[in-house]
C-alpha cells in the first residue's frame, strides 16, 4: 500500500513536470519568434548606421548607450523645432 501511493505520487509529479516543461517550451518559442523580425531590423540599422555597425552584438551595453543617446537627440530636435 505505502509503495502504490508513493508511485502515484510520482507519477502525478511526473505528469506536472513534464506539462510545466511542455508550456515553458511552448512560451520560449513564442517569445523567440516574435523577437526574430526585431532582430532582423535592428541588423539592417546597424549595417546603415556606421557607429552600430561598428559595434558587436557581443556588446550590449554600448549598443544601448548609443541606442538612447539617439533617443535624446531625436527628443531635443523635436523639443526645439515646436
Amino acid at each position: 500500500m505505502f509503495n502504490e501511493t508513493i508511485m502515484c505520487y510520482y507519477k502525478s509529479l511526473t505528469q506536472k513536470e513534464a506539462e510545466l516543461l511542455a508550456h515553458y517550451e511552448a512560451s520560449f518559442q513564442t517569445i523567440t519568434d516574435e523577437l526574430e523580425p526585431i532582430k532582423e531590423r535592428f541588423k539592417i540599422l546597424m549595417q546603415r548606421d556606421e557607429k552600430l555597425g561598428a559595434l558587436s552584438l557581443n556588446t550590449p551595453e554600448e549598443i544601448n548607450n548609443l541606442l538612447v543617446a539617439y533617443s535624446q537627440k531625436d527628443t531635443l530636435s523635436h523639443c526645439w523645432s515646436s
